[in-house]
């Protein structure tokens, strides 16, 4: 008799993939501005963001491949920017000056203050350098694990050798 239910296996979803990648960056883009205003050093929050935006991409596309790594590391360094920018609105909002209105000179002032350029770019830099390290483990992982499930792979133990003169 055969198995009147069928399991459903779990389907690749690339867009839900991509936004829930996308979400998990705004969120530590939001992580990363409160970390930046206590004058901390926000780029270690960059640094971890693709980790958290990976595991969001490849739990709902069920795999991680180089396109996705491209699109993350796109769309985090672009929230960090956006959150940079927010961060320069915040800062020059006074009395006099609303926010929005210090949001649109932040566009202006981003690549002319020199401490904003240098945080944009550790950022960048700690995005990137955290997008290949990710790459390789996960690559290196996915190798061992189709080793073992291909047989290649035999887990070699100890074994102590006892002397019997």
């Amino acid at each position: 008799m055969e198995n009147d239910f069928q399991v459903e296996q779990d389907q690749p979803n690339f867009w839900v993939g991509l936004i829930v990648a996308i979400v998990l960056g705004l969120a530590g883009s939001v992580v990363w501005a409160f970390v930046y205003l206590l004058g901390y050093i926000a780029w270690i929050v960059a640094f971890f963001m693709i980790f958290i935006m990976a595991w969001g991409y490849k739990k709902f596309n069920l795999k991680m491949d180089v396109k996705g790594y491209v699109l993350i590391t796109i769309f985090a360094i672009l929230e960090t920017l956006l959150a940079l920018v927010f961060v320069m609105a915040f800062l020059g909002m006074s009395e006099e000056v609303s926010f929005g209105e210090a949001f649109l000179l932040s566009f202006q002032m981003l690549f002319s203050d020199t401490a904003f350029i240098i945080d944009a770019v550790l950022s960048g830099i700690a995005i990137i350098v955290a997008t290949v390290f990710h790459y390789f483990t996960e690559k290196n992982k996915d190798k061992k694990l189709n080793e073992k499930k291909d047989g290649n792979v035999v887990d070699v133990k100890p074994v102590e050798v006892k002397n019997t003169q």
